[in-house]
């Protein structure tokens, strides 16, 4: 672009995404969003993503954001085009990613403003009230001298302490005036929170937690997406190895860690495995770090959660460490920090730590609960012409790249493969942990695919979920991007399903075939978009069709035929502990197991 007196406010907008490291853009035109795409276009290094549905550029974003560690960036027009953004922008809310959402909006002229009436201008709509709870920041442009100060402060606070997206809402007269040029560089940002406490205050929290741990013959550190957040994996690693205490990961961190290390619980929670509910369960002290623990963590009601240990919190949110007192879970300990602040201060007062205690008969436990329940059972559940999913996902590992990005989809899907699949601590998994939306990963797969950083990508969805933003195949087909794409098909929704087993006596409405619920070929949609198709419904063609599939990386679908019948084992139901879940064990089994009072 020619260095002129006066630019567009829309080449403007380019410029400052591009000052911020921004290589792609997700977008969809329309009439108030169109000289946005233009400017984007025409800008060198910045390349614009058309798609064909704004809740799927908004998952492109979100996943663009999640490789890069930098904001990602969507753009839609008004009405209808910024409303179907909302459910990715809960995606990038409950989840803490700084993803920029702008939104094109009607002229000033047109704008309804005090007039009481419903509408005035085409596709007027009211955007920044309808996303004000689920955005850090969220704002509409009224002068183009807003601009910088705007789209600064707007990133800035999407980075900033707890991270989180945020929304911008430009009229589209705005976009198409003039405005002086200026040179911008990017601007760094710091991602840092303010310690409030004093040093004395916080020597003495340290202190108190030293003599826990030292007290402490079964303690676990949780660890949660907020140690990858605070760019602290090397630092908590530091600090587990120097403590020796077990790891219990959340989902969202999980990937962190190599899956057969001694002190590493497994998956826990309602959707957990058996070993590693027992694991938590039976602490003495508990160490959350960045972790928000959520009650698919603990269960319900919170207090049985880990009920027989110490309680320390770790999380820069002040609302989070508030909340488990109004739940009736009392809290021995908080700091209310990032983990990267928690972990320098860790080092600064670790001098008065204890001797490294060797845990011996903690560990024992622990390789002892493992084995007894592995994820795998020795006589997994077969079914003719279907695939078990924790044979499957168990040797997924052997075939991805051994630094894959395994974008992951909501339902028994991502239950599975975080009960089952071996990480490496290389092997990214994402799904949008928290609002779990049915749709994300198909999208998301393509705006982590885009960003780069020489990684290979799949993509695991359920049929139910594959449905959801199937036309981002075409977005797929376009670019001709390498994405394999693992469609568990088990004909309806399983999960859902398992809840009506427990509570609805098996009547499958609205979640099988005999409920109404259907499903195209998807040999013929594969087809259609001209992909590559393959099927597996035998355990035999794992080890081929996968071997083929990663070795020859090409735009492809792999349908993996999983029976109706099976379920997330275990699964915890509502109103037990997660210890104590489906298929409920004998009595006298599970009391063996346990370590505390029941």
């Amino acid at each position: 672009m020619k260095n002129k007196k006066e630019i567009k406010v829309s080449d403007l907008i380019a410029k400052i995404i591009k000052s911020y490291g921004v290589k792609k853009v997700f977008a969809i035109t329309g009439g108030a969003s169109i000289h946005m795409i233009h400017s984007i276009a025409e800008i060198n290094g910045v390349d614009y993503i058309p798609m064909h549905h704004e809740q799927g550029c908004g998952m492109a974003a979100d996943g663009y954001s999640r490789v890069t560690n930098n904001i990602g960036v969507a753009l839609a027009t008004s009405g209808p085009g910024a409303t179907n953004l909302i459910t990715a922008i809960c995606c990038s809310w409950f989840d803490s990613i700084p993803v920029l959402y702008i939104t094109g909006q009607v002229t000033r002229f047109r704008m309804k403003g005090t007039l009481g009436v419903r509408q005035i201008g085409f596709q007027e709509t009211e955007i920044i009230s309808m996303v004000k709870s689920i955005t850090k920041y969220s704002t509409q442009i009224k002068s183009k001298n807003e601009i910088v100060s705007k789209f600064k402060k707007a990133i800035q606070i999407a980075k900033s302490g707890r991270p989180g997206p945020v929304l911008i809402d430009i009229p589209d007269d705005i976009q198409r005036e003039l405005i002086k040029n200026i040179n911008l560089t990017k601007t760094d940002l710091d991602n840092k929170d303010i310690i409030h406490e004093q040093n004395n205050t916080l020597e003495t929290k340290y202190k108190k937690l030293f003599q826990l741990i030292s007290n402490s013959k079964r303690p676990i550190m949780v660890i949660g997406a907020g140690v990858r957040i605070s760019n602290s994996e090397v630092q908590v690693k530091k600090i587990q190895k120097k403590l020796n205490i077990p790891i219990a990961p959340s989902w969202s961190a999980q990937d962190m860690w190599n899956s057969s290390s001694d002190f590493i619980t497994g998956s826990f929670g309602t959707h957990g495995t058996r070993a590693g509910n027992f694991i938590v369960q039976n602490c003495d002290l508990l160490i959350s770090l960045g972790a928000r623990l959520s009650t698919r963590e603990t269960g319900s009601p919170l207090s049985s959660f880990a009920r027989g240990a110490k309680f320390v919190v770790i999380d820069i949110d002040k609302f989070e460490l508030e909340k488990f007192s109004k739940f009736g879970k009392k809290t021995d300990l908080s700091f209310k920090m990032s983990v990267n602040n928690f972990c320098k201060s860790f080092f600064k007062y670790s001098n008065v730590i204890y001797k490294k205690n060797k845990y011996e008969d903690w560990y024992k436990y622990i390789k002892t609960i493992k084995k007894k329940y592995p994820v795998v059972p020795k006589k997994p559940l077969m079914i003719k012409n279907s695939i078990n999913p924790y044979l499957f996902f168990n040797d997924l590992d052997k075939f991805v790249s051994k630094s894959e990005n395994i974008f992951v989809d909501t339902g028994s899907t991502i239950a599975w493969i975080m009960q089952a699949f071996k990480f490496n601590s290389k092997i990214r998994v994402m799904h949008d942990f928290n609002n779990t939306a049915m749709g994300y990963a198909l999208p998301a797969s393509i705006g982590g695919i885009l960003a780069g950083k020489n990684k290979h990508v799949t993509c695991v969805v359920g049929e139910g979920s594959f449905m959801m933003n199937i036309q981002e195949l075409s977005t797929i087909q376009r670019f001709k991007l390498p994405i394999n794409i693992i469609l568990i098909n088990n004909n309806g929704y399983s999960m859902v399903k398992q809840t009506q087993d427990q509570w609805l006596k098996s009547k499958y409405y609205a979640t099988s075939a005999i409920g109404g619920l259907s499903f195209p070929n998807f040999k013929d949609i594969a087809i259609s978009f001209g992909l590559k198709y393959s099927f597996i419904n035998q355990e035999k063609l794992i080890n081929s069709t996968l071997r083929k599939s990663y070795k020859n990386r090409s735009p492809r679908i792999i349908e993996v035929i999983v029976d109706a019948k099976q379920r997330v084992i275990p699964q915890s139901r509502f109103g037990f502990p997660i210890e104590d879940s489906d298929p409920m064990l004998s009595r006298k089994e599970f009391s063996s197991n346990m370590l505390i009072n029941n």
